[in-house]
């Protein structure tokens, strides 16, 4: 099955989106990129739209704000990506405090078509 995927590297593993791009070009053609000096604030939380009712959001939001970001577009195995999704995330993600239920994620990526098309919607602008 072929999908297409959004994926975000985060900004406190932008050192490490070298080595993310390399795995995700193993399961996928990148169809796009786009560096993203400082991302806006209303971007960030239409992106966390579904955490609005958790206790962590502005912080999460705010941890953010006006920072720097890649994202690209996949097309491949929605399975295989997704799988190296996991094996990054393993790899580059930790905790922070005081908000044990954050977790700082290395990356983010869509998980389906909806969620892939909310995220061009969103973060699309960026992409042209």
């Amino acid at each position: 099955m072929t999908n297409l995927l959004f994926l975000m590297v985060k900004p406190w593993s932008l050192h490490h989106a070298g080595d993310v791009l390399i795995e995700f070009d193993k399961a996928g053609k990148r169809l796009r990129e786009a560096y993203i000096e400082k991302m806006p604030l209303e971007f960030i939380a239409k992106h966390y739209e579904d955490h609005k009712d958790r206790h962590y959001f502005n912080p999460m939001i705010l941890d953010h704000q006006d920072k720097s970001s890649l994202i690209a577009v996949y097309r491949g195995s929605l399975d295989n990506m997704l799988a190296i999704k996991e094996k990054i995330r393993k790899r580059f993600s930790y905790d922070i405090s005081p908000h044990p239920d954050y977790k700082r994620d290395a990356i983010h990526t869509s998980r389906n078509d909806f969620e892939f098309v909310n995220e061009l919607i969103i973060w699309g602008s960026y992409l042209r």
